[in-house]
């Protein structure tokens, strides 16, 4: 299918694999039961799904992800993300410095978040029951309820913010 360049486009399927690359304009995606892969988007993006995985790669807009039940992979975002699911791992990575606000969410995950040292972002990451890991500095052992570190790159710019209910927290810096 052709979709003209700079129209907004939505996509609703029940079953089955989308998979998007090469366009321009704002784009909404919802699936029931299957997996979405969006490639090289000139826009902005929102996807929702309940049951399937969801794969993002080098979107220069705003992208916000939504998963059920289904892990979320983010790849050299160009713009802010939200990055939510209530059963799956979140990754985030990229190899530009990362300038935006993410905020990575999991009910029952771990999380990721790979990111270069030139960066200039400000991150918290938040786990009740799991670790965090490659984040040095500012340590909170939490509370009973609560373990929670900090960490500024840069003058802290951007911000992130990195939590999950049952998981681990991976936070890598090159």
């Amino acid at each position: 299918m052709e979709i003209p360049a700079g129209l907004f486009t939505e996509v609703d399927c029940g079953n089955g694999i989308v998979e998007i690359s090469g366009l321009t304009g704002k784009m909404k995606v919802r699936t029931d039961n299957g997996e979405v892969n969006v490639f090289g988007l000139n826009g902005s993006l929102e996807v929702n799904t309940d049951n399937g995985r969801v794969t993002v790669s080098k979107v220069t807009g705003s992208v916000t992800a939504n998963a059920r039940n289904g892990q979320i992979l983010v790849e050299d975002p160009g713009g802010d993300v939200q990055a939510r699911t209530q059963n799956g791992d979140i990754e985030l990575s990229s190899n530009l410095p990362l300038t935006k606000s993410y905020v990575l969410s999991s009910s029952h995950g771990s999380l990721d978040f790979g990111l270069p040292g030139n960066s200039d972002l400000s991150i918290e990451a938040r786990t009740r029951n799991g670790s965090i890991s490659g984040m040095n500095n500012n340590y909170d052992p939490g509370t009973a309820q609560f373990r929670s570190q900090t960490i500024k790159l840069g003058g802290g710019m951007g911000s992130a913010r990195l939590s999950t209910e049952n998981g681990n927290i991976q936070v890598y810096v090159e």
